[in-house]
């Protein structure tokens, strides 16, 4: 009866195993996620400086997740720039999707409105030019003294006077020998309000061979706060923030943006200080 039983016993825990891996390998259908084609999206990306100099404006449509490296340039836009002292100027196409202006300039303090149409839509955004703005002291390049592999490594020094009881925001464009780097180092002094700055924005020399006599050009932006949402926004949704101090393809959640009527990109006006230093042994 042992033997019987203990047949009996085994014959049903293979049953019971046969069922189980018939459930788990006889259910293994292949999931396919259906991912639409995105509609492109009209990314309008415009800024003035103060100074003598144009404003520019380039417009493009976002790439469909399946081709992101296809820009198409947005040709024939009418493109309206104004500011707060009542002049108007309709932007020249001086290339394809490229909007240049003649005749208005950025003045600290003074607000400015950018105005396209195209395609039967309508696009506005608007940003001031800060009136107290933060300058540039100087800049120097040392070598990293953190982190492994020492050598491929170099910080960035930046020092600048912050402006008490004004609430200041910054982007900070590096240039290696004339080419700009990605990125989109930024500070605000939520934290630093009137103090002397000390930065450092981190520069990973992997990509870029760095010599002695390397020319490095830091171009400090005044922005206001819409623009720096928009930069701290894509430093999160990209991963081109990565040297930060402290559009392409439609992404996940795309950056937050100052047009209106789900247009994608920026229109700031900045206020520049700049400052030059040169790698030495």
């Amino acid at each position: 009866m042992k033997d019987k039983s203990g047949k009996i016993i085994m014959n049903y825990i293979k049953i019971l195993l046969l069922l189980v891996l018939t459930l788990v390998f006889g259910c293994e259908d292949i999931i396919e996620v259906e991912l639409d084609s995105v509609e492109p999206q009209i990314v309008i990306e415009g800024s003035l400086t103060d100074g003598r100099n144009k404003a520019i404006v380039y417009i493009s449509k976002s790439g469909d997740f399946y081709e992101p490296s296809i820009f198409e340039s947005v040709t024939g836009a009418a493109v309206t720039l104004s500011d707060s002292r009542g002049n108007s100027e309709d932007l020249v196409e001086t290339a394809d999707g490229v909007y240049e202006s003649e005749t208005i300039f950025g003045i600290p303090g003074d607000m400015y409105y950018l105005n396209v149409n195209s395609g039967g839509e309508a696009y506005r955004a608007e940003s001031t030019m800060p009136s107290e703005n933060i300058v540039l002291d100087s800049i120097v390049i040392k070598q990293s003294t953190i982190g492994r592999n020492k050598e491929d490594r170099y910080d960035l020094w930046i020092y600048f006077q912050d402006i008490p009881d004004v609430k200041n925001y910054c982007r900070f464009r590096v240039f290696h020998n004339n080419l700009l780097r990605g990125g989109f180092p930024l500070y605000n002094d939520r934290l630093s309000d009137g103090n002397y700055i000390e930065g450092r924005i981190r520069y990973d020399a992997e990509d870029d061979e760095i010599k002695i006599g390397d020319v490095f050009k830091i171009e400090l932006l005044n922005i206001d706060r819409a623009n720096f949402d928009y930069f701290n926004t894509a430093n999160d949704v990209t991963t081109s923030g990565r040297g930060g101090m402290g559009p392409g393809s439609v992404a996940p959640s795309n950056p937050n943006t100052n047009w209106n009527n789900d247009a994608l990109g920026y229109f700031g006006a900045y206020a520049v200080s700049t400052a030059t230093t040169v790698l030495v042994e």
